[in-house]
């Protein structure tokens, strides 16, 4: 029983360990890809195209280390990365200068500062004591810093998530318009096959009249 017991909880510490990680590369994707957009956007075609390849190469890993978290999310980013990836490369930008492959800017929440830490300044017969304070300070640091980072990527999980609703309803909406295209178009066949038959009925009762009119002269 202790032995299955130790089991499980391995189990799901690795579990959490594997999603803490996907969402620290996540977020550095998702940094990337905004730092991409607002190159392009300036013209730097060379620095956007480094930035796409980053993130593109972040997710590509997510997908192949953990293909099972936020598979709709991670998809959805990969396309719009490829998508700008296609938009440069075929305006012929390229990068031909070897680099490092960029780290991310810190986020504004990254960037903010650090909660300060405990410091004592002790007689120097006491110097001792103050250490476990000043290491639990800068724990209690290194905690909100990885809570934030996680805060952080949840967000950007939450807006792919909004943006792939939103296409899936544009998509949606695109077929239904064609449809209706599509019916209206029939209606108005069978109406001109519906007028071409009251003509040739008019011609008939026309010819039929005549044709008595005669009769009886």
């Amino acid at each position: 029983m202790l032995k299955k017991l130790l089991t499980i909880l391995l189990v799901s510490g690795c579990a959490s360990l594997c999603a803490a990680d996907s969402s620290e590369q996540f977020l550095s994707a998702y940094q990337a890809y905004q730092q991409a957009e607002k190159a392009e956007r300036d013209g730097n075609n060379t620095e956007a195209l480094r930035r796409y390849r980053f993130a593109e190469s972040i997710l590509v890993e997510i997908t192949a280390k953990d293909p099972a978290w936020n598979k709709p999310v991670i998809e959805y980013r990969l396309k719009k990365t490829r998508d700008g990836l296609e938009r440069l490369e075929g305006a012929g930008a390229d990068d031909t200068t070897p680099r490092p492959s960029p780290s991310p800017d810190p986020s504004p929440a990254e960037a903010s500062p650090q909660l300060p830490s405990i410091t004592v300044t002790p007689p120097a017969s006491g110097a001792a004591s103050s250490s476990p304070k000043q290491r639990q300070g800068s724990e209690s640091s290194s905690e909100v810093r990885r809570l934030k980072k996680q805060l952080d990527a949840l967000k950007g999980e939450l807006q792919e998530a909004r943006e792939a609703l939103t296409s899936e309803k544009s998509r949606t909406k695109d077929l239904d318009n064609a449809k209706w295209v599509e019916e209206r178009t029939a209606l108005e066949k069978d109406l001109l096959n519906a007028k071409d038959q009251v003509a040739t009925l008019g011609e008939r009762i026309r010819k039929r009249d005549s044709w008595e009119k005669d009769i009886k002269e």
